[in-house]
């Protein structure tokens, strides 16, 4: 079952920015956010990506809670977003391929670090909803992923008109595919009631500058993957939300920042074997 909630925009505003802090906040593992971006007009990724809303202030929000595919036939002229961390469920080689009408690209990281991201697959064109072979560049090389390590994932979409849809399949190393992916491998990635209360233990001045509030919140994330006091904040978000005090011990639970503002320390990395992202990211 999916559901959305809708963040309208009256030009610049954080009031879409702290509604999607109380959706991290509410809605943990086994789902993935899609940000939906109105009136971009252009086909390419390209158009959404330099578009001034893109990435903190979209019009609604999709939460996915089965798997890895965008509601269709919303619309005109927007553009989409998904990011969370992916959890291998076994070791082993993972091919990957994607859907997506009009132009969409498929970015992963070799950990759970944004900033490594690489593209491993995109759709130069348009393609029907579970049609995964229309471009060879819809599908990856083979990708080595760890079990229970986490992989940052991106998923962007750029529509221009008619028909609209976008999503993920993959096949796991015993040959099995899934189309598309199962949300419950993934948590979603997006500013965290856990941001927030580390940014409560600082405040800003009144004449705080929204890109001065994204990297303050961005290095407090960043901050929070190293800290003990992530399973307490993510137990009890309402509370850490409110100022008041969480309960709970230190366990493994992912903050998030946006794409364009991500600052401060750098996330944990995993340890464990390497991950094969092929010459260049993506096949030819």
């Amino acid at each position: 079952m999916n559901w959305r909630v809708i963040t309208r925009r009256h030009g610049p505003s954080l009031g879409a920015l702290f509604g999607l802090v109380y959706l991290a906040a509410t809605v943990q593992a086994g789902c993935i956010h899609r940000l939906l971006y109105y009136g971009i007009p252009g086909l390419q990724v390209e158009d959404l990506t330099s578009a001034w809303q893109y990435p903190d202030f979209p019009d609604e929000v999709e939460v996915l809670q089965d798997f890895i595919q965008g509601g269709t036939n919303i619309g005109d002229q927007f553009g989409s977003l998904m990011e969370g961390f992916l959890e291998a469920p076994e070791i082993g080689f993972y091919t990957f391929w994607m859907h997506s009408d009009d132009f969409g690209e498929l970015w992963l990281a070799p950990d759970t670090n944004p900033e490594h991201v690489v593209r491993i697959a995109r759709v130069p064109g348009w393609s029907n909803t579970g049609e995964w072979q229309r471009y060879r560049a819809q599908k990856s090389a083979p990708i080595l992923l760890v079990r229970g390590e986490k992989y940052f994932l991106r998923v962007l979409q750029k529509e221009e008109g008619g028909g609209d849809n976008v999503g993920v399949e993959w096949q796991r190393p015993d040959g099995t595919f899934e189309r598309p992916t199962p949300t419950l491998y993934v948590q979603p990635y997006i500013w965290t009631a856990a941001t927030l209360a580390i940014a409560r233990r600082s405040p800003a001045s009144g004449d705080e500058s929204r890109q001065g509030l994204h990297e303050r919140l961005s290095a407090a994330a960043a901050q929070l993957l190293r800290g003990p006091e992530l399973a307490a904040v993510a137990a009890d978000p309402q509370a850490a939300m409110a100022g008041g005090p969480v309960q709970g011990q230190a366990g493994d639970h992912a903050g998030g920042t946006s794409a364009n503002h991500r600052r401060g320390e750098e996330p944990r990395t995993p340890s464990a074997l390497p991950v094969v992202l092929g010459v260049g990211g993506e096949p030819g």
